[in-house]
């Protein structure tokens, strides 16, 4: 930012109108230039005291003084937005990685350890009183196939009978 537009932003920089991006460059600029500086701090005594006057109020006042806290609480509310902001991207990437990481591992455990996923599924099935009536390590289908259903003299065949379910004994429908 340049001396220019610094200047034009110094009465909206008082009333507050600036967003919190303005408001930064500003605050930095003039920080930076001292003829800036005293040019705002013209303009603030000016306008604070035509509105002490405007409102009969004759109060002693140290303008000087109350610049350099107004332009720190601007700071400070700018570094409190930028503190959020990371935290929220900090806390985002945190949540996707842990969300990698439990996904990994359920990927790992369940295609390369098909015994400790049975387990699981025992132990949180047990957990949840939900009866899963399968030993460890065994398949988790409900319907169990046998050759002969799809093999009939050495030959594919559809079957047109029902498959026979776990538990289930001589339901066939032919």
């Amino acid at each position: 930012m340049d001396c220019r537009e610094a200047q034009a932003l110094i009465v909206p920089f008082i009333e507050g109108k600036l967003n919190d991006e303005q408001n930064e460059k500003f605050i930095q600029h003039i920080e930076n230039c001292s003829d800036c500086y005293d040019e705002l701090e013209v303009y603030y005594i000016v306008m604070v005291g035509v509105k002490q006057l405007d409102e009969d109020e004759h109060i002693l006042v140290d303008f000087k003084g109350d610049l350099k806290k107004y332009i720190a609480s601007k700071k400070e509310a700018i570094a409190k937005k930028h503190s959020r902001s990371t935290r929220r991207k900090l806390g985002s990437i945190a949540g996707l990685l842990v969300i990698a990481c439990v996904g990994g591992f359920i990927y790992y455990n369940v295609y390369n350890h098909p015994d400790l996923t049975a387990r699981y599924i025992q132990r949180i099935s047990s957990a949840v009183n939900l009866d899963i009536s399968a030993s460890y390590g065994d398949a988790k289908s409900f319907i169990t196939r046998q050759p002969e259903d799809y093999f009939i003299n050495s030959s594919f065949d559809m079957p047109l009978r029902r498959i026979q379910t776990a538990g289930e004994e001589g339901t066939d429908n032919e």
